[in-house]
């Protein structure tokens, strides 16, 4: 049996307004946790499950997923890794008409 990758995350240097992240997580999950950002991902490899807005949800590769600042989520653990491509925004870096 192939030996699991380990996680990783590789975050921009320099985050201002934007930060851009790339993450693999292998089979572990995440408890219950929100952020300060706006969260923009895209599912590059495998397939995350997470409870979000009270259903559970699945991105799978190539599907873009949203996350609101102060929503409460997890990632639910499954037995293959995921690698996943975030941008996390503030409101200022978003124009005013994305934000009603």
């Amino acid at each position: 049996m192939p030996r699991p990758l380990r996680d990783w995350l590789l975050r921009s240097q320099y985050p201002t307004r934007v930060e851009c992240i790339e993450a693999y997580f292998g089979s572990h999950g995440f408890d219950p946790h929100r952020h300060d950002t706006y969260a923009i991902g895209r599912t590059l490899s495998g397939v995350q499950s997470f409870r979000y807005r009270q259903q559970m949800r699945h991105g799978v590769p190539g599907s873009t997923l949203t996350l609101h600042p102060d929503e409460v989520h997890d990632r639910a653990g499954r037995r293959t890794g995921r690698r996943t491509g975030i941008l996390c925004l503030t409101g200022a870096a978003l124009p005013a008409a994305f934000l009603r």
